[in-house]
């Protein structure tokens, strides 16, 4: 596709402009576009809103924003606030803002420093968390890696590296108790090799399985090798 032959669309204010083929998107202000949009660059302040499906190469999103179709995108950098009604698709993804998908998310690498709402499932290579994220479904991905500096959940997580470590500023939760502890909650956790600290899991599957210190888990099942440290509670384990 020639991208440098479409014109762009530039909208400020409280502008409206129909959806189409651009090269380069600039919304800024409380402006609308009604339809899909293809593009090269999307840029988007403001409090805009797109009422339809976005394809773009590198998205960029640093005021409160609306999409009320799905996204794609080569690159997807929230700044800001993004609802996104339904699926969102990108190879990377880079949350430091807030984000609420409606239904599934899906990318080869993502990374939440900021906060991260899935109502169904997401989907990664790699899945990198420093913030706080609520998954209503699966996560699942070849590597999962999350330090906690805020409270998480899944319902299920799934992977072939799954590491869960306390972030460094503890000292709080470790004076005030488990109940100022930053956690992670999921129902089940499986994967091949296996890494948690301060998780409260139902079940905890995997090869090789290290329970870490602030660890609340009823059932693990391994079939290698097991750690359990005196500072976690494992309440059945077997090796299968």
């Amino acid at each position: 596709m020639e991208y440098e032959k479409r014109r762009d669309l530039i909208l400020a204010g409280s502008g409206t402009a129909a959806g189409g083929r651009y090269n380069r998107v600039e919304l800024s202000g409380s402006c609308k576009v009604a339809g899909d949009i293809e593009c090269e660059r999307l840029r988007v302040a403001g409090s805009a809103t797109i009422d339809g499906r976005v394809k773009s190469a590198v998205l960029t999103v640093s005021g409160s924003s609306r999409f009320e179709g799905s996204l794609e995108a080569g690159e997807l950098e929230v700044k800001g606030k993004a609802h996104i009604a339904e699926h969102a698709t990108a190879k990377r993804l880079l949350i430091s803002g807030l984000v609420h998908v409606g239904k599934q998310v899906s990318g080869e690498e993502i990374e939440v420093s900021g906060s991260l709402t899935v109502e169904e499932n997401c989907a990664a290579e790699t899945f990198k968390a420093k913030g706080s994220f609520r998954i209503g479904g699966l996560l699942n991905a070849d590597l999962v890696d999350i330090t906690l500096y805020h409270h998480s959940e899944a319902e299920e997580i799934g992977g072939e590296v799954i590491r869960v470590r306390r972030g460094k500023a503890f000292s709080f939760g470790r004076w005030l108790g488990a109940a100022y502890r930053h956690r992670l909650r999921a129902e089940t956790i499986e994967g091949d090799e296996v890494m948690l600290e301060d998780t409260r899991a139902k079940m905890v599957r995997g090869n090789d399985v290290k329970i870490g210190p602030g660890c609340e888990i009823d059932r693990v099942e391994y079939n290698g090798s097991i750690e359990i440290d005196a500072d976690a509670v494992v309440r059945e384990h077997k090796k299968i």
